[in-house]
């Protein structure tokens, strides 16, 4: 990579691009440094060089760089200089992808979500709230990138205003505000935007050089680029090697011969390219995006997008047929690929301690009370910044009967508890479309147990809190789950044996057998935790006539001691294939048991069943 007579830089002229007034084609490949962990940031670069790629193009997401306003984060896994020093030493020129508003099936785009605490919000537009947290984040991250361009001796040869604004344009000074805010911290590179065929004309710029995105090579898409700019080299920003992957939908698998073979087209055209993805990596945290067009669809955390190197950075078939073919046109020998890393394989893991949602809420900050539900991002936490991921809790208590309505306030998910608590998810903001205003996560609303407004306070659930865990007791056994649904009532006990005496009853014995104990047993009350499948807990309150005590053991798991129980179904809300990965991996707590006493199905509706109990 010269280091010496860095005037002109990447340049356009007619149909070429030029570096330092050569002719010059950007074989580029995406890999996004923030879902990479450091160690293996090289690795992935030196295969780009062993396929054939000579510049790397990445993202820079704000919503990890200033995840509380004000402070930012340039540090270990998000060290941007680090990153692009790295790309230099390793002989790949940058394309620099800074946003603000990325895409990048992120959470809201990269935006940070303490934006939308403002009501008037208004992302990607000159309002002044939006502007001017512009301004105070690039006032932090352009003293990084300016002294790393191309030429000042860096590896970054072009900047992208923006992302994609063709699909968006809702405000038409929006494009040019971004660009004077990089060209006023001295940003000297040449300027792209990247917008696909739709949205080319609605999101062009004077000065910038536009690109196209696409999978499909459709006739004429690249000829399309002459009408919005003539004379000027065609360049697909995002040609996708694969695609993302929605929760409960399949992995996406794009053919590798056909992905290859357009590749190959796009080339013979003349044109530069980027491979978009050639490493996906994974969404670490809780940083997936989201689409929202007929139904709402969150993205899943792997981020491996059947790309040219799989999420763990293994090569698949793509990557050699593709290595084949830069290999015939740049006409010199690549460097050989690395060895593959190895892998361990730590077979099944056993859980046999735990902690349940209820032990670690008094580690928790105190509860925020309020008059009604508040949103995450305006809950009072992390500096005022609000809560931008994980879990809320929220919690009141009903006072009489009616039916539950949450009139679409919930966004995304939530599971009832005992005294009326809802566990409000954020599954992942969309970053993709119009409605980017609208993503506000948690209870937006109030919740209504006709006639009258119900929930009123709200628990945040932040991360910070695991540290705080080690002073929990575990406990050893599952006796209820992390995440639950209680149900209150009385049931029907129709057969009462004692396990001991039954069994006695299968074995020869020279002494008369005993005759069955007198129990006088009286439920008093019990709850049904439903864990978001058809197995349930239950927690019983019993009194004979010499103890008294609360047993609670899941229903169809084996229960220690001499009482074993089975019931019949008592509702049967989900699926299997419904569930949360997480409520998925509860069915393994426990072992089925054998029982004896039956609880029939009262069909009342709503929290509550009612019946009679008696003894035999």
């Amino acid at each position: 990579m010269r280091l010496w007579g860095r005037t002109l830089g990447l340049q356009t002229e007619n149909s070429q691009f030029l570096l330092e007034g050569m002719p010059f084609r950007i074989f580029g490949g995406s890999m996004h440094y923030f879902r990479v962990p450091r160690e293996y940031w090289e690795d992935r670069m030196l295969k780009m060089k062993a396929c054939g790629l000579n510049t790397l193009t990445t993202y820079v997401p704000w919503n990890l760089h200033e995840q509380t306003r004000g402070k930012f984060d340039f540090s270990q896994d998000l060290d941007l200089e680090a990153f692009l020093s790295l790309a230099a030493k390793n002989g790949l020129w940058v394309i620099l992808r800074p946003g603000p508003y990325i895409c990048s099936e992120w959470d809201l785009g990269g935006l940070p979500s303490w934006l939308l605490q403002d009501p008037e919000m208004q992302l990607r537009t000159t309002y002044k709230g939006f502007t001017e947290a512009v301004d105070a984040y690039f006032d932090r991250l352009m003293p990084i990138v300016v002294p790393l361009q191309y030429k000042k001796g860096g590896p970054i040869i072009a900047v992208q205003v923006e992302n994609e604004y063709g699909s968006y344009a809702k405000d038409p000074n929006y494009m040019a505000y971004v660009k004077m805010a990089l060209l006023s911290r001295g940003i000297v590179e040449l300027l792209m935007t990247s917008d696909n065929k739709n949205g080319l004309s609605f999101g062009l710029v004077e000065g910038a050089l536009a690109t196209v995105n696409f999978q499909k090579l459709e006739p004429g898409v690249l000829k399309y680029l002459d009408t919005v700019q003539r004379d000027q080299p065609k360049m697909v920003m995002e040609y996708w090697t694969g695609w993302f992957d929605n929760w409960g939908g399949p992995h996406y698998v794009f053919d590798a011969d056909e992905m290859v073979n357009t590749v190959a087209s796009i080339l013979k055209l003349g044109a530069s390219i980027n491979l978009y993805m050639f490493h996906g990596g994974t969404n670490f945290g809780f940083m997936n995006g989201a689409l929202e067009a007929d139904e709402y669809k969150s993205d899943v955390t792997s981020y491996d997008y059947d790309a040219v190197l799989t999420e763990a950075g293994d090569y698949t078939s793509k990557f050699f047929k593709l290595r084949q073919l830069f290999s015939a046109i740049i006409g010199q020998p690549l460097p050989l690929p690395p060895m593959i890393e190895s892998k361990a394989s730590y077979g099944a893991i056993l859980l046999h301690q735990y902690i349940s949602l209820w032990d670690v809420l008094p580690s928790l900050i105190q509860p925020i009370k309020s008059e009604f539900p508040v949103n995450m991002e305006n809950l009072r936490v992390n500096d005022s910044s609000g809560q931008s991921y994980g879990y809320v809790l929220y919690e009141t208590v009903i006072f009489g009967g009616g039916h539950l309505h949450s009139r679409d306030h919930v966004r995304d998910r939530a599971q009832g508890f005992r005294q009326l608590r809802l566990l409000v998810e954020n599954r992942g903001r969309v970053n993709y479309g119009l409605a980017l205003n609208e993503q506000r996560k948690g209870k937006l609303g109030s919740l209504f147990l006709e006639p009258q407004t119900v929930l009123d306070s709200s628990t945040t659930v932040k991360l910070s809190f695991l540290s705080t865990l080690h002073r929990i007791k575990l406990k050893t056994q599952c006796s209820y789950p992390s995440y639950s649904q209680d149900v209150r009532g009385t049931v029907r006990q129709r057969d009462l044996v004692n396990k001991q005496t039954k069994n006695q009853k299968t074995m020869k014995q020279k002494k008369p057998q005993k005759t069955k104990p007198s129990v006088n047993l009286i439920l008093l009350q019990f709850r049904l935790v439903m864990l978001g499948y058809p197995f349930l807990l239950l927690c019983v309150l019993l009194q004979t006539e010499k103890t008294f005590s609360n047993l609670c053991f899941p229903l169809g798991f084996e229960v220690e001691g001499s009482w074993h129980f089975k019931t019949h179904t008592i509702f049967n809300t989900f699926r299997r294939n419904e569930l949360h990965p997480v409520e998925q991996n509860l069915l393994k707590c426990s072992s089925p048991l054998h029982t004896i006493v039956e609880l029939e199905e009262v069909e009342t509706p709503g929290f509550y069943f009612s019946g009679e109990m008696y003894t035999k």
